[in-house]
């Protein structure tokens, strides 16, 4: 399977040193506008992000109009849940033909990806522009997910995690039932940006009741959770009990983990839900309603331990490079634990960027290493390697012009993030990078402050 998609269209726009923070008048509805405002943005750096396109900055207001436009132009369309009567029919699906039915984990992980990524394209465009309509189609989005939609979670099929198989699943490459197991976990492209609608739409004066709340929680914390969670378990307690096998430290270490990371540290800031952040980020103990309790072994400290080295070469490089993948897949594990770590900093206060494991090595190492590919100052280890590394630029949106940057470490990650247009919007994760997060410490003109947030009505709510 290509683990990834992603749709490129826009400008950019950057966010990180210290601003003003902004009186944000209280919610109506019981909502949480003291939290912050979604998953990977701040509420004074919203308020900064407002201020640049509302003071007409290039090309972020270019950015900011062609988003909108790609953001109206979904408001006709219609959610596609996936559906199944009976979910115990699924196949793989990840090679072959596809049959155009509801009936393999295939066809569930695309659709979920689609869906999501446009609700998330949606309530971001509320977010930035206040005009409801993009909530409310949002919020369709979601909703016709979270009341008609079918997951798959293994913990429904008798799974056996030391023999590596559950009930139902025929043998061989295409129906193997531990590749279906593994790969369920791709259902957490969908928790990551259905997490963000959730966050958005609660926080930000959006009227939504208290029955669509309690619906939308209930699906992201009791379904969508437990279901990749259940993928991620695949890994971990098959690790758990092999721990003298060859494949031991891929079991704790590879890619899938990572991505694991990034769905478990959305969820637990959507839902605002502290046994989440522990198990997310320190392995704390948790009990998803499926799984029975559990300690996370590939919680956010370890998995940085055991992927990325001393010198920043994340596991998966090697493991990938007979198929001349390897900076491909490195990078894509990098991306995963950056969205982690974006989400504590926003949502908790904590530096995770600098954060050693245990082989020494941090997200700021592995930044370093893989810095000088996508800028082209060296060239890929792997001459056959069959992804351009500029294409990981947007990786460096969210650490260009961090306080804690050296100087030469920060014109170091301009260079990468400039190494091609700036215009990535990513389907499976933060959405629009440069409109939410990037250097603001630069800024041409001076910036006023941004209007007041609206109601649901679109008027002004003074502070």
């Amino acid at each position: 399977m290509n683990p990834l998609k992603i749709c490129t269209a826009l400008c950019a726009l950057f966010l990180t040193l210290t601003v003003p923070q902004f009186a944000y008048s209280a919610c109506s509805d019981g909502n949480d506008c003291g939290l912050s405002p979604g998953l990977f943005v701040s509420r004074a750096n919203l308020a900064v992000v407002k201020q640049r396109i509302q003071a007409g900055e290039q090309p972020y207001a270019a950015f900011y109009e062609s988003f909108l436009r790609q953001a109206n132009s979904s408001l006709t369309r219609s959610p596609n849940p996936f559906r199944m009567a009976d979910v115990k029919d699924i196949t793989f699906g990840w090679c072959g033909t596809a049959g155009g039915a509801d009936d393999t984990l295939n066809d569930l992980v695309k659709k979920i990806t689609d869906d999501s990524h446009l609700a998330r394209n949606l309530a971001v465009a509320y977010l930035l522009s206040d005009d409801v309509r993009f909530a409310d189609k949002a919020r369709e989005f979601m909703l016709a997910w979270a009341t008609s939609s079918t997951l798959f979670n293994i913990y429904d099929f008798n799974v056996d995690f030391k023999n590596a198989s559950f009930d139902g699943i025929e043998e061989g490459f295409c129906n193997n039932s531990w590749n279906m197991a593994l790969d369920s976990m791709w259902q957490g492209y969908g928790l990551i940006n259905f997490s963000d609608v959730y966050a958005i739409l609660t926080r930000n004066g959006y009227s939504l009741s208290a029955t669509d709340r309690t619906v939308l929680q209930g699906w992201l914390g009791q379904e969508l959770f437990p279901a990749m969670n259940a993928g991620c378990h695949a890994w971990t307690r098959w690790a758990d009990n092999h721990t003298g096998s060859g494949a031991y430290t891929r079991y704790r270490s590879d890619n899938h983990l990572s991505w694991c990371v990034a769905g478990w540290a959305s969820a637990a800031a959507a839902l605002n839900h502290g046994a989440m952040w522990d198990y997310t980020f320190k392995g704390g103990v948790y009990d998803d309603g499926h799984s029975g309790p559990y300690a996370n072994p590939s919680n956010f400290e370890a998995q940085v331990g055991y992927a990325v080295s001393q010198g920043g070469e994340i596991y998966d490089q090697a493991v990938r490079s007979s198929s001349h993948k390897g900076l491909f897949y490195g990078n894509f594990s990098l991306w995963s634990l950056a969205l982690a770590a974006q989400i504590a900093e926003v949502h908790q206060g904590v530096n995770y960027w600098t954060f050693a494991g245990k082989q020494g090595g941090s997200l700021l190492t592995a930044f370093d290493y893989y810095a000088r590919y996508t800028a082209g100052d060296l060239a890929p280890p792997d001459p056959e390697e069959t992804t351009d590394p500029a294409f990981f630029r947007f990786l460096y949106e969210m650490l260009v012009g961090n306080e804690g940057l050296s100087a030469e470490r920060d014109a170091l990650y301009r260079r990468a993030r400039q190494s091609a247009a700036r215009t990535q919007v990513l389907s499976q994760s933060i959405g629009p990078v440069s409109l939410l997060t990037g250097d603001l410490g630069l800024a041409s003109t001076p910036l006023s402050p941004p209007n007041p947030p609206r109601d649901t009505r679109g008027v002004p709510v003074s502070n």
